[in-house]
C-alpha cells in the first residue's frame, strides 16, 4: 500500500470475497459472524489519508477481524449467545477505539465458544447464535479455545489481522492448534472495557495472526493507557488495585513493538528455558535457532506456587458480566446476568443446546456492593496475584528460578511457566510445523513477566524466521480447500472431482427449484412411496427437491460434505418414470380388464449409495485420489436391484477412505478426495464410521434412503454412523445382500445394508436388495405388538436413554433379562489379511492394471494430497502374501476360529432369547460383525441438555442370529413405534440449520456471511 500497488479498499474487497467463498461455502468454516457495513468506507478514508501522506499507525488500512465479544458501534455483539442477537452497543470497546484511531479497518466479527467458553457444556467453538466453528486446518479436530473463530478465520486467511481474547488459554490454544502466532498481552496493557467478559482479573485481548511481525503491528494498534479502563478496574478491584498488585502499573512509555522485528534481537541476550530437549522436537528446534542467533540459553525450571485462598464461587463472573451489561445502556436487550439466564431459559430450544450451567451457577452468586463476597474477592485476589506474579518473576530473575540463588535475569522463558493466565502475564505461541502422522499443528511458547511483550516478540521473530515451518492451510489439508471458489484458485484445484456444491447441483436442475410442502428431513421412504402412488408428488419433483437440498447443505450452509457425486441424469430418469407411471397400478385392479402389474416397490424413490458401490455412469473411488475417475462398466448387483424396483440412483456418498482401511490415524469420514464428512446434528463430533456420508445424508434429508456397508469395528461401518446421526442402520447377515460390484474390505465379513429414517424403510429396502433365492417379506411382521412374549437379553448399562429403552421393552410385553456376554476366544482379525486379495480382485475387474500397490505408489507420488494421515494400514496389507503357505494356513485358521468363537458366544445367548439389546458403542457389535450376524441400530433418545451430549442422538442396537432379519426388524419396529422420538438435525442443532430453507426448523434469521437463502429463481 505504501508503494501505491494496493489500496485498502481493494484489500478489503478481496477479503470480503474470500469470506463469501469459505465461510458458509466450500469448507464451510462458519468462522465469521458478521461483516462491518462500514468496512469499505473506512478503507476508502484511510486510502485518502495515505494519498495525502498521512499515517495513523503501522497497520493503517489493514483489515482486522474481531472476536464477537468486542463492541463495535453499529454492529451487534452477541458473544455467540442467543439472547444477545439484537444487542447493538452504543459505543466502541476500548481496543476498537484504538484500532480506529490508528487506521485499522474493522472488517467484521468472528465466532467463538459461547461467552468465551464459560457458558454451558458446549464444545470449543460452539455458540447457540452462530453455531460451530470448524478448525481452519483440520475439520476433524476441534478448533480449540474460545477464540476459535479468530483461529479458523486467520488460518484460512480471511483477514490480514485478527484479535482474540483470553482468560485462560483462549488465544494461545486456538493459535497453537491452527498454526498461528498468538500473543496474550499483560492484563492492563490493552483496554478491557467493552468486551463481554468472564473474569476481569484475567481477561485480555490480543493478536492472533500468521506472522510475528503481524502480531507486532496488531499490538502496536491496541496497546496503551485508557482512563475508562482504569475506572472499570477500580470499580471491580477497588481504588487501590495497582497498589495491591492486582494489575502491575503500566509503563510510562510503551516501546515501538515493531522494532522488536529484528533478526539480531537475541544476540548476546540470556533466555531461560525448560522442558526436555528431544532431538527434532519443536522445543529443541527453537532452542537451536536461538543459540544459532547468538542467544545464551540457561535453564529455568518451573517455580512452584503455594496453596492459595479460593475466590467466592461465581462472584467474579457475575460481577464482570453485570458491569458489561450496565455499560450497554438502556437500549440493551439484556441488562444483567440474571435477566440473560431467564431469557435463554425461556427460549431454550434455540438458546441452550448444551445448557448454560456456568452462567446459571454464577447468576446465583451474591454481588452486593460492599458485601461479604466482594470483600473476600478483593482480599483473596490480591494474595493470589502476588503468588502468581512472584513465581514468574522468580523464573525471569534468578538462577534456577530460585530467589535464594544469585540474580541472573533473562529476557524471556522458552517452554512453560506456572499459571501465566492467572498471573495476567504475557505469552506468545509460534508455529513449529506439523506432526508426521496427522499433520496437526505443533508450536512452542515463550513467556515473560509484566509488560515484556517487546522481548517476547523479538525472541519469537528469531525463532519464526530461522525455522519458517508454518504452511498455508490449503497445503496442510488440501481436501478442505481444493474446491473452494477463491481468487486465485487454491492449490490442487486442477484435480477437480469436487463434492457437488450449490452451482454444480443447480446446473443439473436448471436452477428450477420446486419446494415441497413437507420436510425431507423427517419424511420416511414409506410415506414418500405413498405420496408417489397417490400422485401427491411426482418422481421428478421429489428428485429435484432432494437435489435442491444437496445444493443447500453439502458444500454450502452447514457444509456437511456428505455427497461425493450426483447423477447428472437423475432428473431425466425421474421424468421417464413419471411418463410411464400409467403402465403400473398402485392398488387393486380398477376393472377386470386391468392387467397392469403393480408399480415396483421403490418406484420414483431417489437413493444415494456409498462411493464404494458400483453404479453405471458414476465413479467408484472409495475416496482415494488414486482411484479418481474409476467408472465401472456395470451396476453392482444391489444397485441393479434398486433400479429394477424403480429407484433413482441420485448419486454417491462420501466414505472414510477405502472403507476405513488406510491408516490408524485416519479420522472417520475423511478421505483425500472427498474431505471430512460432518455430523449434521453436531459438526464437532465424529461421524463415527466409514459410511459417514450415507448416515449424514439420511439424517439431513438428502435422499429417501442410503446404502452403506459394515465389515468390522475398525474398518467399514454403517451401524456406528447411523447411531451418531440419529437414524436407522441395518447390517444384514453376511451373504444376504450381494457384494458383487462393491469395493471390498474383507469378503468374509463385508455386507451392504440400508441406512434409513425408519425401521419400516429398512425392511422395505431389504425386500429389494436381499438375495432373491430365498425371498422373505421383511415388512410382513412389522406390528406395534411384535415384541409381546419375546425374550430379550440385555447387556448391562446405566447410561441414558438405555434404561428407558429397557422399560419400553417391558411395556411392550417382552421379558427382559440382564446377561453377561463372554469375550470370544482371542484370534487375529482377518480383515487386514483379506484386504489386499479382495481389493486387487475388485480392481482387476473394474480397472485392469490397478492394484493396492499402485494406490500406494500414487499416494507416495502425491504426498501433500494423499498422505495427510500417512498410509500405514495400506503398507501393512501390501506386505501380506497369502500365496505363502504358512501365511495362508494361519489366515484360514484365524478365519474359521474367529467366526466360530464369535458365533459360539452369541449363540450361547440367543439359544435362550430372541434378540440381544446392547447400548451405543458396545463391543458386542464387533462380535456380530465377526460372526456375520445381523444387527439393527435404532434412535433411542437424545443427550441431556445440561451436558456435553447436548440434544445429540443416542441409539441402541439389536442383534439376532444368522438370517433372523425378519425377527430383528419386527422387534425394532415395535420399539421404534413405542419410542417415537426421532428429531431432525435442524431441530436439535438449530444454529447450524436455521438458514437452510425447507428444513424442519427454518427461520431464515440471523444468517452468517456467505449464507445463501436458496434464491428461488431461474438463471
Amino acid at each position: 500500500m505504501a508503494a501505491g500497488k494496493l489500496t485498502s479498499v481493494d484489500l478489503t474487497k478481496a477479503y470480503i470475497d474470500r469470506i463469501a467463498a469459505l465461510n458458509k461455502r466450500g469448507p464451510g468454516l462458519n468462522a465469521v459472524m458478521d461483516l462491518n457495513p462500514n468496512a469499505l468506507k473506512e478503507a476508502e478514508a484511510y486510502d485518502r489519508l495515505r494519498k495525502k501522506g498521512k499515517s495513523l499507525g503501522p497497520a493503517m488500512g489493514l483489515p482486522i477481524l474481531l472476536k464477537d465479544l468486542i463492541d463495535v458501534e453499529g454492529m451487534p455483539t452477541t458473544a455467540n449467545n442467543w439472547s444477545l442477537r439484537q444487542s447493538f452497543p452504543g459505543s466502541d470497546a476500548g481496543i476498537t477505539k484504538k484500532l480506529k484511531e490508528r487506521g485499522v479497518v474493522v472488517l467484521g466479527k468472528v465466532g467463538l465458544s459461547e461467552y468465551a467458553n464459560s457458558f454451558g457444556s458446549q464444545p470449543s467453538g460452539f455458540g447457540n447464535y452462530g453455531g460451530q466453528v470448524i478448525n481452519g486446518i483440520d475439520a476433524d479436530q476441534n478448533p480449540s479455545g474460545s477464540s476459535s473463530g479468530t483461529g479458523a478465520a486467520m488460518a484460512a486467511a480471511l483477514s490480514t489481522l485478527g484479535i482474540g481474547t483470553e482468560t485462560s488459554g483462549s488465544i494461545i490454544s486456538p493459535s497453537s492448534t491452527q498454526s498461528l502466532v498468538g500473543l496474550r498481552p499483560t492484563v492492563g496493557l490493552v483496554p478491557g472495557y467493552g468486551i463481554a467478559p468472564i473474569s476481569a482479573s484475567q481477561d485480555t485481548a490480543g493478536p492472533m495472526v500468521r506472522t510475528v511481525s503481524d502480531a507486532a503491528l496488531t499490538l502496536a494498534s491496541i496497546a496503551g493507557p485508557d482512563p475508562v479502563a482504569d475506572a472499570g478496574y477500580k470499580a471491580m478491584f477497588g481504588d487501590d488495585y495497582i497498589a495491591k498488585g492486582i494489575i502491575p502499573p503500566l509503563p510510562a512509555t510503551l516501546p515501538d513493538y515493531t522494532k522488536a522485528i529484528d533478526l539480531d534481537f537475541v544476540r548476546g541476550k540470556k533466555i531461560g528455558y525448560n522442558g526436555t530437549l528431544t532431538e527434532g522436537s519443536p522445543l529443541k528446534i527453537a532452542y537451536d535457532a536461538l543459540t544459532a542467533a547468538g542467544a545464551i540459553l540457561v535453564p529455568r525450571p518451573q517455580a512452584t506456587i503455594p496453596a492459595l485462598p479460593a475466590l467466592p464461587s461465581g462472584y467474579e463472573q457475575h460481577k464482570s458480566i453485570d458491569s458489561y451489561y450496565e455499560r450497554l445502556g438502556p437500549q440493551a436487550p439484556i441488562n444483567s446476568l440474571v435477566e440473560e439466564v431467564q431469557v435463554n431459559q425461556a427460549e431454550a430450544h434455540q438458546a441452550l443446546k448444551f445448557g448454560n450451567v456456568n452462567h446459571l451457577s454464577s447468576s446465583q452468586a451474591d454481588v452486593t456492593p460492599g458485601g461479604a463476597n466482594e470483600q473476600a474477592y478483593r482480599t483473596n485476589l490480591a494474595i493470589r496475584k502476588a503468588a502468581w506474579h512472584k513465581a514468574i518473576d522468580d523464573m525471569v530473575t534468578y538462577t534456577n528460578s530460585d530467589p535464594a540463588q544469585p540474580a541472573d535475569p533473562v529476557i524471556a522463558i522458552l517452554g512453560s511457566t506456572p499459571s501465566a493466565p492467572q498471573a495476567g502475564y504475557p505469552s506468545i505461541t509460534i508455529p513449529m510445523g506439523y506432526t508426521a502422522t496427522q499433520r496437526r499443528a505443533q508450536n512452542v511458547q515463550v513467556h515473560g513477566n509484566a509488560y515484556s511483550e517487546f522481548n517476547l516478540l523479538g525472541v519469537a521473530y528469531v525463532i519464526e524466521q530461522a525455522t519458517k515451518l508454518r504452511q498455508p492451510a490449503s497445503f496442510v489439508n488440501p481436501s478442505m480447500y481444493r474446491c473452494a471458489k477463491t481468487t486465485p484458485a487454491p492449490p490442487f484445484a486442477e484435480r477437480g472431482a469436487c463434492n457437488p456444491d450449490y452451482d454444480a447441483v443447480l446446473k443439473v436442475t436448471g436452477y428450477d427449484s420446486r419446494p415441497l410442502g413437507f420436510s425431507l428431513e423427517t419424511e420416511t421412504a414409506q410415506s414418500l412411496i405413498q405420496k408417489l402412488n397417490k400422485d401427491e408428488v411426482s418422481a421428478e419433483e421429489l428428485t429435484r427437491a432432494y437435489l435442491d437440498r444437496i445444493a443447500l447443505t453439502n458444500a454450502e450452509g452447514p457444509a456437511i460434505q456428505a455427497v461425493r457425486e450426483i447423477n447428472a441424469d437423475a432428473i431425466k430418469e425421474a421424468r421417464k418414470l413419471d411418463q410411464e407411471r400409467w403402465k403400473y397400478r398402485t392398488g387393486e385392479p380398477t376393472s377386470p380388464n386391468d392387467t397392469r402389474p403393480l408399480r415396483p416397490a421403490l418406484w420414483g424413490l431417489p437413493v444415494l449409495v456409498n462411493d464404494t458401490i458400483d453404479a453405471k455412469s458414476l465413479s467408484t473411488t472409495g475416496g482415494s485420489i488414486a482411484l479418481q475417475g474409476l467408472k465401472p462398466a456395470n451396476d453392482s448387483a444391489l444397485v441393479a436391484r434398486l433400479k429394477a424396483a424403480g429407484a433413482i440412483v441420485l448419486g454417491k456418498t462420501n466414505v472414510t477412505e477405502l472403507n476405513g482401511v488406510f491408516d490408524a490415524n485416519l479420522p472417520k469420514g475423511y478421505s483425500s478426495l472427498g474431505g471430512q464428512v460432518l455430523l449434521p446434528n453436531d459438526t464437532d463430533k465424529t461421524p463415527a464410521g466409514s459410511s459417514a456420508g450415507a448416515a449424514a445424508a439420511t439424517a439431513s434429508g438428502l435422499a429417501a434412503i442410503t446404502i452403506g456397508m459394515e465389515t468390522s469395528l475398525d474398518s467399514a461401518q454403517l451401524l456406528a454412523p447411523a447411531d451418531a446421526a440419529g437414524v436407522v442402520g441395518l447390517k444384514p447377515t453376511v451373504g444376504l445382500v450381494s457384494t458383487t460390484g462393491v469395493l471390498p474390505v474383507a469378503k468374509s465379513q463385508d455386507v451392504p445394508g440400508p441406512i434409513t429414517r425408519s425401521v419400516g424403510d429398512a425392511a422395505t429396502i431389504l425386500n429389494v436388495i436381499a438375495d432373491p433365492a430365498s425371498p422373505v417379506d421383511y415388512t410382513k411382521d412389522l406390528k406395534a405388538g411384535a415384541l409381546a412374549g419375546k425374550k430379550i437379553a440385555v447387556v448391562s448399562s446405566t447410561s441414558a436413554p438405555y434404561q428407558e429403552v429397557i422399560a419400553k421393552f417391558q411395556g411392550l410385553g417382552a421379558t427382559v433379562t440382564q446377561v453377561s456376554i463372554a469375550t470370544p476366544a482371542a484370534t487375529d482379525s482377518v480383515v487386514a489379511t483379506e484386504f489386499k486379495r479382495d481389493l486387487n480382485a475388485y480392481l482387476g475387474a473394474a480397472k485392469p492394471g490397478t492394484t493396492l500397490q499402485s494406490i500406494i505408489d500414487y499416494n507416495n507420488a502425491n504426498p501433500v494430497e494423499g498422505l495427510k494421515y500417512q498410509q500405514g494400514q495400506l503398507l501393512a496389507a501390501q506386505a501380506i502374501d497369502l500365496s505363502d503357505p504358512a501365511t495362508n494356513a494361519k489366515y484360514t485358521a484365524d478365519l474359521e476360529a474367529g467366526k466360530a468363537a464369535n458365533k459360539a458366544v452369541l449363540d450361547s445367548v440367543l439359544s435362550g432369547y430372541d434378540l440381544i439389546l446392547v447400548p451405543s458403542g458396545s463391543n458386542v457389535i464387533g462380535y456380530a460383525d465377526r460372526a456375520g450376524y445381523p444387527a439393527l441400530t435404532i434412535p433411542a433418545g437424545y443427550g441431556a441438555q445440561q451436558s456435553s451430549s447436548g440434544r445429540n442422538p443416542i441409539g441402541v442396537t439389536l442383534i439376532g442370529g444368522a438370517f433372523s432379519e425378519a425377527k430383528l426388524l419386527a422387534g425394532g419396529y415395535a420399539l421404534e413405534q413405542a419410542i417415537d422420538d426421532r428429531l431432525a438435525p435442524s431441530y436439535t442443532n438449530p444454529s447450524m440449520w436455521r438458514c437452510v430453507p425447507e428444513s424442519t426448523f427454518f427461520t431464515g434469521e440471523f444468517c452468517l456471511p456467505g449464507d445463501r437463502l436458496a434464491p428461488r429463481y431461474k438463471g
